[in-house]
């Protein structure tokens, strides 16, 4: 998206939350379907763009919950920002094996071009499968194949569904709580979002200034002229993933 300018997120930042999240961050980020790169783009790929985008407009927090599956105690955890940033999304041209029943079945990483031509509500892992298979074996590929090529995607492309291992605070049962990253940055910029206009509206009460004006004045700045006038931004809290 290049440099924060919060007036122009706001301009470009879809606030409504009942269109899929990854379409609103992709409107955000200026992805065009049509984009070659961005079509090319593996599920963690994109994601990664995702991340990105929380680091540069969202700051380096991202707090969450988790419930436990043994007592529904609420799990806070912190998201690896730093180690997401880091990775490395796989060659698109990448391709995954798999042997059953003495066959080799092979298959490239979905793209997200992939995923956008799917109707909604279609089963992601047959239709996957069917999509990114590379050899023709005369029949559909059996389910043994599809759990096999879920396991190994998730391997090639971890950032496509984080997953993060927790222990209950409440009961110390350890568990697994996966992460739709997507869904997560979103409200982080619904967040940022209200924030903002949260700012303008107590700014432009207090002063007068136009919305333009309010955004143009640099974060740090406006947060003093905030606390001026005994308003301070609101407190950050954990969501659930």
């Amino acid at each position: 998206m290049g440099p924060v300018n919060h007036l122009e997120f706001l301009q470009r930042w879809d606030c409504d939350e009942s269109a899929p999240a990854f379409r609103r961050l992709d409107r955000l980020l200026g992805l065009d379907a049509n984009l070659q790169d961005a079509a090319q783009d593996t599920p963690g790929g994109r994601n990664l763009r995702y991340v990105r985008l929380q680091a540069e407009l969202g700051g380096g927090g991202m707090e969450a919950q988790a419930a436990c599956p043994a007592c529904a105690e609420l799990c806070e955890f912190a998201l690896p920002l730093g180690a997401m940033l880091e990775s490395v999304p796989p060659a698109s041209d990448l391709e995954v094996g798999i042997e059953a029943r003495g066959e080799r079945w092979r298959f490239r990483l979905p793209r997200m071009s992939d995923l956008a031509a799917l109707p909604p509500g279609t089963e992601l892992g047959h239709a996957l499968a069917e999509t990114c298979r590379l050899d023709d074996h005369g029949a559909p590929v059996p389910d043994l194949v599809v759990e096999a090529l879920g396991r190994e995607l998730d391997a090639a492309d971890p950032l496509a569904t984080p997953v993060v291992e927790l222990t209950c605070s409440a009961c110390q049962t350890l568990f697994s709580a996966s992460v739709d990253l997507a869904s997560f940055v979103a409200r982080e910029m619904d967040r940022l979002a209200n924030r903002l206009l949260r700012d303008v509206h107590l700014l432009a009460r207090a002063y007068g200034w136009s919305e333009e004006a309010i955004l143009a004045i640099p974060p740090a700045r406006r947060r003093r002229y905030l606390a001026l006038i005994g308003q301070d931004s609101a407190p950050v809290r954990a969501l659930a993933v």
